[in-house]
């Protein structure tokens, strides 16, 4: 190949590219008066759509916070909603689109039928409710069986399927870091709570800590 690096990565201070392939501004005729319009969205939008840009494995807390964090990237700030609701910079249908759709396609893949089973029920619906504000798509009921060069392998059911992505996050089940219940031997008294002693959420470790004040 001519250019070998082409399609490799590139980071960019803080910011990782998965190609050196730029498209440079153009003039698209898509901005009447200076002003973003629907049409440009979704021109750019399809610029970037290439299949699934990110898979989630694993549909509990850690999975779903981590979809509406990276589902949230290019979204407006607060800042900028400001400057364009004060400057009636937009119309409120292309606000809207640009307040629910960032620049990452978000899929979670989850093997048993229910998402978010560790979140409380008081909690579990605002997850579930931004989910589908931001568009991540959900399948469950599907065990992820290989982690490929161009994505993710799953099979539902009898039938196997290959999710294109450009990255994985592996978010299923975790496990207790106590690596410092060694120093035991060294001081008169260790006591491990919290995800230290089983990974659990934050009511129980708090629980535990205040447990193991009262008897110290």
């Amino acid at each position: 190949m001519k250019y070998p690096l082409l399609f490799s990565p590139i980071q960019i201070n803080l910011m990782v590219l998965k190609n050196r392939i730029v498209m440079t501004a153009m003039h698209l005729g898509y901005t009447p008066g200076g002003t973003v319009t629907e049409r440009l969205v979704e021109f750019y939008a399809l610029r970037a759509k290439g299949g699934a840009g990110l898979i989630i494995v694993g549909g509990n807390a850690v999975g779903l916070e981590t979809a509406l964090y990276l589902a949230s990237q290019g979204t407006l700030s607060p800042e900028v909603l400001h400057f364009l609701m004060v400057n009636k910079a937009e119309s409120p249908d292309t606000i809207e689109k640009l307040l629910n759709h960032g620049n990452k396609e978000v899929c979670v893949v989850e093997m048993t039928r229910k998402l978010g089973q560790d979140i409380g029920s008081s909690t579990r619906w605002t997850v579930m409710a931004e989910l589908k504000r931001l568009g991540v798509k959900t399948i469950t009921g599907a065990e992820a069986i290989e982690v490929a060069e161009d994505g993710l392998r799953i099979q539902k059911e009898a039938r196997q399927e290959l999710l294109p992505a450009d990255s994985v996050v592996i978010a299923v089940g975790s496990k207790p870091e106590n690596a410092l219940a060694s120093l035991n031997a060294l001081v008169p008294e260790l006591y491990i709570i919290g995800d230290a002693k089983k990974p659990r959420n934050a009511l129980e470790a708090i629980r535990e800590g205040f447990l193991t004040g009262i008897a110290i």
